[in-house]
């Protein structure tokens, strides 16, 4: 016998989805003239998305989506949304007060001069995109790419809204790892602790298992490092190492060393015939980690004699 480490684990690729929200729809026809973000980059508020036949769409921080060109004369809260965009960005002074008024449309003039477009003093629905919190990822939709087409009414961005999902596929032929189970999640350099959570039917194999991957504190898997993660992740480039059989140190002997008695004991046979009493800690299907037996001494195999 020998001393060492018995356990077993099973590695799974990990599946990530991201929850995400329709913020912006096409509200024109025209063709993209530039795209100057990719989807998964973090936005702030004001920042330019696309352009359109050569004009902006911004992205806004505000609750109401945008239904309707903003000019003089116009309340409500997509008007305060606007107002705020103006504010941060050093085109209007104040409160944002939801009154589209002269003050207002003189900061559209400036904020249109900053983006080299016609000062009309007015906003087109088309012109800005409203979001409910900023800074945010966002995901462009795939026919945001120059010298696409848009139509009026297809989905143009969507926002991630909390942290990722991750979960793993055990097909119907396999016994999944029980609920609790110890399990290491790894992507680049990063790995973050997890646990075996709820199950659910898997969506690609109608006879197989979704488990999702849970933190032990119950907040995001991968903490503050989620956005080194892409929206869509490389086949196999996330993983789970899952501990199927907890690992233990020890006096290691092979499996074929074990006998069990008439009460479901185990023992190991000395050289010289006696059984010895051991309790198994863990076993890899071919080894086993004992305690009640030391290191060095040497045992027989059920089949084969003395095993060092």
């Amino acid at each position: 016998m020998i001393d060492g480490t018995v356990g077993r684990t099973s590695t799974f690729s990990v599946n990530v989805e991201w929850p995400r929200r329709t913020v912006g729809y096409s509200l024109s026809e025209g063709a993209v003239t530039s795209v100057e973000v990719v989807s998964g980059d973090t936005v702030e508020n004001g920042q330019v998305l696309y352009d359109v036949n050569l004009r902006p769409v911004v992205i806004a921080q505000g609750e109401t989506p945008a239904f309707r060109d903003l000019a003089q004369g116009v309340k409500g809260p997509d008007v305060s949304a606007l107002q705020r965009l103006l504010i941060e960005g050093g085109h209007l002074a104040g409160e944002p007060d939801g009154d589209f008024g002269p003050g207002t449309t003189a900061a559209v003039k400036a904020w249109q001069r900053s983006l080299g477009i016609e000062r009309t003093g007015s906003v087109l629905a088309q012109d800005i995109v409203f979001a409910p919190d900023l800074p945010t990822r966002v995901v462009l939709a795939d026919g945001i790419e120059v010298g696409k087409r848009l139509t009026i009414g297809e989905v143009a961005v969507e926002v991630v809204l909390t942290d990722p999902d991750f979960s793993i596929a055990v097909d119907g032929n396999a016994v999944p790892p029980a609920a609790g189970s110890p399990v290491t999640v790894s992507f680049d350099t990063h790995s973050w602790p997890a646990r075996i959570g709820a199950t659910a039917p898997s969506a690609t194999d109608q006879t197989g298992t979704k488990l999702r991957l849970e933190s032990d504190d119950g907040g995001p898997l991968c903490g503050d490092e989620c956005t080194s993660l892409p929206l869509v992740p490389p086949s196999g480039s996330v993983t789970a190492s899952v501990e199927i059989v907890p690992s233990a140190s020890g006096s290691v002997v092979p499996v074929a060393a074990l006998g069990q008695d008439s009460v479901g004991g185990y023992f190991v046979t000395s050289l010289d015939g006696d059984r010895v009493p051991v309790e198994v800690l863990s076993t890899d299907g071919s080894r086993a980690v004992v305690d009640g037996v030391e290191a060095g001494e040497q045992i027989q195999t059920l089949a084969d004699g003395p095993t060092p």
